[in-house]
């Protein structure tokens, strides 16, 4: 049995770190359904206590606040892009188009539009 701390910081190591479940079953000396059952409920718990402090703006304050380049990119059609990551790619066919200065090493970004 793990301590609200314990719990919490497993918590927050699968969101920072995106660890597996099986890493975390094993680090905190657990089974993965227990795991996997902290954290879903921690998750809900936060949502309900934080929804309230997500202010989303109206659709032309994103408009008048996006980006020049997206502007440019995606006219009236974007409101605002809810997730851009990258993915590690093993061996790029185009390597100068998936290098990333950020990460430093070639991925493949992926954006979710809305």
């Amino acid at each position: 049995m793990l301590t609200h701390f314990e719990e919490f910081m497993l918590v927050m190591i699968k969101l920072r770190l995106n660890a597996k479940y099986q890493d975390l079953a094993y680090r905190f000396t657990i089974y993965v359904s227990t795991v996997h059952r902290i954290f879903l409920t921690w998750i809900k718990a936060m949502y309900i206590m934080l929804k309230q402090t997500i202010i989303w703006p109206d659709r032309d304050t994103l408009q008048m606040t996006m980006p020049d380049c997206f502007q440019v990119a995606f006219s009236k059609k974007v409101a605002v892009i809810l997730d851009c990551f990258e993915v590690f790619i093993e061996r790029p066919s185009a390597r100068a188009s998936t290098w990333s200065n950020y990460k430093h090493h070639n991925t493949a970004k992926v954006y979710y539009l809305v």
